[in-house]
């Protein structure tokens, strides 16, 4: 509870404090237990800070990635959980005041209600996010607020506003899905896909996110990392459909799952 009232007040070294103290509490007991390497605490803090994941490679030997997503994003928000539903259920008061930030702000990696509700609605870069919510700060507090927000900073960011043809597209693939739902029935699809990485590149580990990018200019879909960093190619095409919401993490090292929620494809 202190954890989630200091990120809520907006205190994030306070909430970065008390959520490494939970994790160094939840995380030894079955079966959330495992192995956590000498200064993991310092990832922690800096995935809970919102810092780019890039910026901190080498703090654990390229094991960055891993802790991330299977220590802190998986086994500590399953451990937060399961304690807030057990208080629920016995009828700690404590636990209905609760409102899942904590939950968020550790699948997501970012501090703030607002940052986390920006990555839940599908704005895929945490960096991104970072500077479009410090150059363009919002009030919503609810995902139903988010609209009116995107259509004033529509109004006020001017055309070259992202440095980069893979954050201008993810910037527009985003504004696409809040526009309107005349699109039809929305479908969930799950599919694996091969990849060809770059060479030269340190392989991302299973489970890790990455970011889809379709270039029309020379008909591929562009994997990046979750800072933005080019990694490779998929083998095939994918369709994504404008206005679709997309997720993409490392199945194996030779293939990525695709998570698309959005209009039904054509054929």
């Amino acid at each position: 509870m202190t954890a989630e009232s200091a990120l809520m007040r907006g205190n994030v070294e306070e909430g970065v404090e008390a959520i490494t103290t939970l994790a160094r509490n939840l995380l030894t007991f079955h079966p959330f237990s495992g192995e956590l390497p000498a200064g993991w605490e310092a990832v922690l803090a800096g995935w809970v800070r919102g810092t780019p994941v890039g910026e901190m490679v080498g703090m654990l030997d390229g094991k960055e990635s891993t802790l991330i997503s299977e220590s802190f994003v998986y086994r500590l928000v399953w451990a937060i959980e399961a304690v807030r539903v057990q208080g629920a259920a016995v009828g700690d008061l404590r636990a209905a005041l609760l409102e899942g930030l904590l939950a968020r702000v550790l699948t997501y990696g970012l501090p703030t209600p607002r940052t986390t509700l920006l990555a839940q609605a599908g704005l895929a870069s945490r960096t991104m996010i970072s500077r479009v919510l410090g150059d363009f700060p919002g009030q919503f507090t609810t995902p139903n607020q988010i609209g009116p927000w995107l259509r004033d900073v529509q109004e006020r960011m001017g055309p070259e506003y992202w440095p980069d043809a893979g954050s201008a597209a993810l910037w527009k693939s985003f504004l696409q899905s809040w526009r309107s739902a005349a699109d039809g029935v929305w479908v969930l699809t799950e599919a694996e896909r091969p990849v060809e990485w770059l060479e030269g590149i340190a392989l991302p580990a299973p489970g890790g996110i990455v970011q889809l990018v379709h270039d029309p200019g020379v008909g591929h879909t562009l994997v990046y990392s979750a800072d933005l960093r080019l990694l490779g190619r998929l083998k095939e095409q994918e369709k994504i459909g404008e206005g679709a919401h997309v997720e993409a993490q490392v199945a194996s090292p030779e293939s990525i799952t695709i998570r698309r929620f959005g209009a039904r494809l054509a054929a």
